[in-house]
């Protein structure tokens, strides 16, 4: 595509960092003002702004194109000099050694229960109705409080600390599959069973929620440079046993009393209800199975 004279400056950087960027030639400040035009003065001043996440610097005034420039086109290279905006996105780095995952499996047609129940975790009004519901002597026994703090301090210290991990947000996917609504039977049985308009096997689709709790415990910043990602991949951190399960229960706790206790309240009328969780010590399963001659919604 034709570009405008006042960008030749530029364009010709461009090529010059791409070769260099693709044999890896180290150059100076001078060879990259003798090739795009540009004065050594402009060429300092866009390597402390606009050229420094491409261009490395090295020992005794040299440098080395990144070959990153080799993923960047003309026009997004000419987009980043002209709008002066980062050309890549910066990011701070944390590592988590430990972390909880919850997956709660429902029939899809009370999908628009899950929803509510579940955005309510979204909102601080919702979640101190909550705690409040559970109440504040009971909370803490399990979250220890200030004898001086008032009940909204109190509230607002685990909301902080606590209750902030467990209400980041959650992820639905579906999935189809096959059932059995009834005690094991012969296909004779199951026959019967159908004459009689009673279902044996049931088609469902399910939607399954994932909600992922990362720990503190274990947890750290680390650096974006390749020495720097592997060292922290490499270096395994052995958590304290007592503060680790100390933050699992609590994690735990509350993501049962804020999510999964009004889940199971407001949907209605399901023979069972699965909540599967991966943490720290395993995989456990929860099942919630309705009492023989409850009432059906």
């Amino acid at each position: 595509m034709p570009h405008i004279g006042k960008h030749d400056n530029v364009l010709r950087a461009y090529g010059f960092l791409k070769e260099r960027a693709q044999d890896q030639k180290q150059f100076t400040i001078q060879d990259l003002s003798n090739a795009s035009g540009w004065s050594e003065i402009s060429v300092k001043t866009y390597l402390g702004k606009t050229l420094g996440q491409l261009i490395e610097r090295l020992p005794g005034g040299q440098l080395r194109a990144k070959r990153e420039v080799l993923r960047i086109s003309e026009e997004r290279f000419l987009r980043h000099m002209t709008q002066v905006k980062p050309i890549f996105t910066e990011y701070n780095r944390q590592l988590h050694e430990n972390l909880l995952s919850f997956e709660f499996l429902l029939p899809l047609m009370r999908e628009d229960k899950l929803r509510r129940a579940l955005d309510d975790l979204f909102f601080s009004d919702t979640i101190r109705r909550r705690l409040r519901e559970v109440g504040l002597q009971h909370l803490s026994t399990v979250i220890p409080r200030d004898p001086s703090a008032s009940d909204d301090e109190y509230l607002d210290s685990v909301l902080q600390k606590w209750a902030y991990g467990v209400s980041g947000g959650y992820s639905i996917s579906h999935a189809s599959g096959r059932f059995r609504a009834s005690d094991l039977r012969s296909r004779k049985e199951a026959v019967e069973m159908l004459a009689e308009d009673m279902l044996y096997l049931v088609d469902e689709s399910t939607a399954m929620v994932r909600f992922f709790v990362a720990l503190e415990t274990g947890s750290g910043k680390f650096g974006g440079t390749f020495a720097q990602t592997v060292a922290a991949l490499d270096n395994v951190e052995f958590s304290d046993p007592i503060t680790l399960a100390n933050e699992v229960r609590v994690a735990r706790i509350l993501f049962f009393q804020l999510f999964v206790e009004a889940v199971v309240r407001t949907v209605e009328g399901e023979d069972e209800i699965w909540l599967l969780e991966q943490g720290p010590s395993g995989r456990r399963l929860y099942r919630w199975m309705r009492q023989s001659g409850a009432h059906i919604a």
